[in-house]
């Protein structure tokens, strides 16, 4: 039997994710004596399945299907959808790849118009004019300004509805509107732990009396959109992107006595209203990904 945090740490799944596959009752948990949650070999199995399946591009909906609902019919259904889906997003990348390309051709060699650049690139996506760029994820950089933020903090198997109960019960009683909702993990998942912590903060203007108050200086980030059940895999695909970036690299730094750094990385909610709803489907529940980069060129 393992701990939900030896096994978070084993396959790279967060707690959260974890839980998730327990409430669609794709994976099952056992109690210890403490009410930790910990799996055994069956579980595991399974885990290591669902892995393959999101491999080979499952949506979490499409894995429902097939632990809860399964005939080889379906599964042969998806895996031929699969395949003609990723053939049509082959032929279009290798033209978007084309058209990337010679635009950077003529705007680099060429010193021509740029919509006449744009224009000649798009009417040659099956004709490369010169090759020999690297592909990449794409992600977009945004500045965060100074914010005064209200802090909300959760600890235990499941710190994220904590702190939301807290900064949402505010949210409501100050009857806030037009703020921004970030959060982060504070303290980290431990390997030996299903408890650690997560933070909330919520743009205010002001001082309150009931809730604590920070200024967080903000800085440079790269973001990316994604949603809940594919939240860990897309902050792997960020941060390798700017890994591989020719123009930014991350830029953590240490966190401070509270566990927070001065550049932090973040996820942000940016439908308040819909992901909080009592029931919405987690595959619609976005999140803006934050991740602290610095300009290297």
């Amino acid at each position: 039997m393992k701990k939900i945090g030896e096994v978070s740490n084993l396959y790279n799944v967060s707690p959260r994710m974890l839980r998730y596959y327990e409430d669609k009752n794709i994976i099952t948990s056992s109690r210890m004596k403490n009410n930790y949650r910990c799996y055994d070999e069956v579980a595991e199995c399974r885990i290591k399945q669902i892995l393959l399946l999101k491999q080979l591009d499952f949506s979490v909906k499409e894995i429902e299907l097939v632990f809860n609902r399964y005939t080889s019919y379906d599964l042969i259904q998806i895996l031929y959808g699969k395949k003609m889906a990723l053939k049509d997003k082959m032929e279009e990348m290798i033209k978007l790849e084309t058209i990337i390309e010679n635009f950077i051709y003529l705007l680099s060699n060429k010193n021509g118009d740029l919509f006449e650049s744009l224009n000649i690139s798009l009417n040659n996506s099956s004709n490369k004019i010169r090759g020999g760029i690297m592909k990449k994820d794409i992600f977009r950089v945004v500045s965060l300004p100074l914010m005064k933020v209200a802090v909300f903090k959760g600890f235990s198997e499941t710190p994220e509805d904590d702190a939301a109960v807290l900064a949402n019960k505010f949210i409501k009683e100050h009857k806030l509107v037009g703020f921004r909702h970030f959060g982060f993990n504070n303290p980290d998942p431990k390997r030996d732990s299903s408890v650690y912590g997560y933070e909330i903060w919520i743009t205010v203007n002001k001082e309150y009396d009931d809730v604590v108050t920070k200024n967080y200086n903000g800085g440079l980030y790269a973001s990316i959109t994604t949603v809940m059940p594919e939240i860990g895999e897309t902050w792997g695909k960020l941060h390798n992107s700017v890994k591989e970036d020719e123009y930014y690299h991350p830029n953590f730094l240490p966190p401070n006595e509270d566990g927070v750094s001065d550049h932090q990385w973040l996820e942000e909610c940016t439908d308040y209203e819909f992901f909080f709803l009592d029931n919405p489907d987690a595959q619609m529940k976005q999140l803006d990904l934050l991740l602290p980069i610095k300009r290297i060129k």
